[in-house]
């Protein structure tokens, strides 16, 4: 009979994971939204196919919520085969209504919330066909985790699993209203976000920029890893590739794993890569090697040094390596987008105040640094001043050589025009460079993000003269001293010798 259980939950997880398909269905929301602030803003970000919850368009679409007088909504979302994501939140309190909640084929939700004091109180509600996973979630999300509130390890394990046994015991309350593969990923999440919790509480320097101070490469280190390892853990590989939160503790414990066991304290990009081929199979293989060759953040941290030729060959031989259609969709995106040699996105976008059109072609010939910003963002001006003080001196007059900047978000036109101005003495951008509009109302913009799979800000390309991208391993100095600065000269010197 055990054996029977086990085909039949093996198959299920089978159609889930896009080797088989289920019924396609279209999943539908509406209910009430009441607050005790002036004005309620609802936004909902759904995702049919998550891999980090970062790359919009790609992963995920987001809509504002039409709502009447009385608060009331409704709204519909495409059809979908398999169980996705979904973020709703109330943008006036910063209330999560779903928080990245699970969602099936066929949902039909009715949410209501009673919203208090400025967010602090709520009162939610689901029904409707498929409210048992929703109101489970909400259960969940109630109970607190704080991890750092513990110094030693196995304090820090001892409270991790007390909250795991509560959460698992609010999930069995819940367990008749759950499919056996929602209840499986549920407890895959848990278990996730809350080993990954530890891992950053003691590993957070490594696991973000690499960083290894003295004492680190220790065996005492190395067992206090497997002591958050050991950690039970009934997770199968085609569950853990469904979860939100199991993927990334895979990911960091990966990482603290080849640091700890590598005296130089570094990871090199390439060797990393061919650790997941090799540790990992199937589904989980996949979606693990999707996740670091699209997970942007890290190229500007912990694998910050990685050359355009590694990026390259990693992202050349996910294409490949990377069997499941959906996720190798995204690899060959980010290939186009990023590879060295690629063909750099021919944009059209109205430049400053004046709305002439500016077009990448029109400066072949001359090498591009691209610099694509966004309106509130600390690392975007921290570049521009550094680069604008330290970098541009030496290439200002050099006819080949041309800045492009950018800024991209939803931003208004007149929120760039603060920035171009350098409002409050913050310089994004400086009158020496192209500058262009790419914000709200403006669809090229969206191309854009949509071309170089943008989710980090700033993102920094060096094009070359035929309009190819020479680099999108851009150094990027944030500090006047940072060492990155020789590396962007040598780098801008290097692209201008090729005719």
């Amino acid at each position: 009979m055990k054996n029977i259980l086990l085909i039949v939950l093996q198959f299920v997880l089978l159609i889930t994971n896009g080797q088989a398909r289920g019924k396609i269905s279209r999943i539908k929301y509406s209910g009430q939204i009441k607050s005790d602030q002036d004005s309620i803003k609802l936004f909902a970000a759904w995702y049919p196919n998550y891999i980090m919850g970062t790359m919009q368009d790609a992963e995920y679409q987001l809509r504002y919520v039409t709502l009447d007088k009385a608060g009331k909504f409704k709204f519909s979302l495409p059809a979908i085969d398999r169980p996705g994501r979904i973020l709703i939140a109330e943008y006036v309190t910063n209330t999560i209504i779903c928080d990245y909640q699970l969602m099936e084929p066929g949902d039909s939700i009715s949410i209501f919330a009673d919203i208090k004091n400025g967010g602090e109180n709520v009162d939610l509600q689901f029904s409707g066909k498929g409210s048992g996973k929703y109101n489970c979630g909400w259960a969940l999300s109630q109970i607190p985790f704080d991890i750092y509130t513990r110094k030693q390890v196995e304090q820090k394990i001892q409270l991790a699993d007390s909250i795991s046994s509560i959460k698992f015991e609010i999930m069995e309350r819940y367990k008749s209203k759950l499919s056996p593969l929602i209840y499986s990923i549920l407890k895959a999440d848990i278990t996730g976000k809350i080993n990954n919790d530890i891992l950053f509480s003691q590993f957070g320097q490594i696991i973000d920029w690499g960083i290894v101070k003295n004492g680190d490469i220790s065996d005492t280190n190395k067992s206090i890893l497997n002591k958050i390892s050991s950690r039970k853990q009934p997770v199968s590989n085609d569950v853990a590739s469904l979860s939100k939160d199991y993927i990334p503790y895979l990911y960091n414990k990966l990482k603290v794993e080849m640091v700890l066991s590598n005296k130089t304290g570094s990871v090199n990009y390439v060797l990393f890569y061919n650790k997941i081929k090799q540790q990992y199979s199937g589904s989980l293989r996949d979606k693990l090697l999707s996740y670091f060759l699209l997970y942007d953040l890290d190229l500007t941290g912990v694998f910050s040094k990685v050359t355009d030729e590694e990026y390259t060959k990693c992202l050349k031989d996910g294409l490949t390596a990377v069997k499941t259609p959906w996720l190798k969709s995204y690899v060959n995106r980010q290939y186009n987008a990023r590879a060295k040699g690629g063909k750099a996105f021919n944009f059209l976008l109205p430049a400053d105040s004046s709305n002439k059109k500016i077009q990448l072609s029109d400066f072949k010939g001359k090498v591009i640094l691209l610099d694509i910003w966004s309106y509130q963002c600390t690392g975007c001006y921290k570049f521009a001043q550094t680069f604008h003080a330290k970098i541009w001196p030496l290439f200002k007059t050099d006819s080949n050589f041309v800045v492009v900047s950018m800024m991209i978000d939803g931003s208004t036109k007149e929120s760039y025009m603060r920035r171009l101005r350098a409002e409050g003495n913050v310089h994004y951008t400086f009158p020496d460079y192209i500058n262009l509009f790419g914000g709200r109302d403006i669809s090229m913009g969206r191309e854009i993000e949509k071309a170089y799979n943008l989710s980090v800000y700033p993102t920094i390309l060096l094009i070359g003269k035929n309009n190819k991208i020479f680099s999108s391993r851009v150094p990027t100095p944030l500090e006047h001293d940072d060492p990155n600065i020789e590396r962007l000269i040598e780098l801008i010197k290097e692209a201008l010798k090729i005719s």
